[in-house]
């Protein structure tokens, strides 16, 4: 929808530019924008705290249009986890230690907690996008029928056949990411995770409702 500029050193941006009509944009304008639209992609720098506040303000500012938050940041198999947190009195404080959120490997949860309580305000379902880190290797070697049910391969057809030169560019960008330190043979299996993983976000957002937020990376 947007990339996310600093506007200042602290706080939220007062200003987004729009990689559609090539201009700045108020929030109060993007928010507009992002009412219309079905599905809202927030992407992110992980461990930029500016762009947490700002996901976290252009939530409140959705509240109400029917969205359903979803969290790339989340997994199926913390679940259970997050709807005990989520039933409790304090959700907010219950959820860093039931996600065990110190041991994700994501950044810290304050980095984070702007987004959930955001989401939380919400009173929607918070929504778990990504499917466990284990998983990963049963995507390699069985393919994306470890992650999807046969009826979403299905429904994605094409969407889930990269072209070689796309498959090219995806593995280019995924070297990149990982600062070049990759083995190139390992680059093909991580690909197929990554367009798993993208269809598996994709496909549990659709299923949560007609209208979400996704809390996800930069790409």
């Amino acid at each position: 929808l947007c990339g996310c500029q600093m506007a200042a050193k602290e706080g939220v941006p007062d200003r987004y530019w729009s990689t559609g009509i090539e201009q700045w944009v108020s929030p109060q304008v993007l928010s507009k924008d992002a009412r219309d639209a079905n599905y809202v992609l927030l992407g992110e720098i992980h461990d930029n705290p500016i762009h947490h506040d700002a996901q976290g303000e252009l939530i409140l500012r959705l509240a109400g249009a029917g969205f359903v938050v979803g969290f790339e940041q989340l997994h199926l198999a913390q679940g259970e986890a997050l709807e005990i947190a989520l039933s409790s009195g304090d959700p907010l404080s219950e959820l860093p230690s039931r996600l065990a959120w110190d041991r994700s490997g994501w950044p810290r949860w304050s980095l984070y907690e702007p987004v959930f309580s955001a989401a939380l305000q919400l009173e929607q379902a918070l929504i778990p996008l990504s499917f466990p880190s284990r998983k990963a290797f049963a995507v390699v070697s069985d393919g994306y029928s470890a992650v999807l049910p046969a009826e979403i391969i299905e429904g994605l057809g094409d969407a889930l056949r990269f072209s070689p030169e796309a498959l090219k560019s995806l593995e280019a960008e995924l070297a990149e990411a990982h600062c070049g330190k990759l083995p190139a043979t390992m680059l093909p299996g991580m690909a197929t995770v990554q367009i798993a993983r993208d269809a598996h976000m994709a496909w549990r957002q659709v299923e949560a409702g007609p209208k979400g937020i996704l809390v996800v990376g930069g790409g």
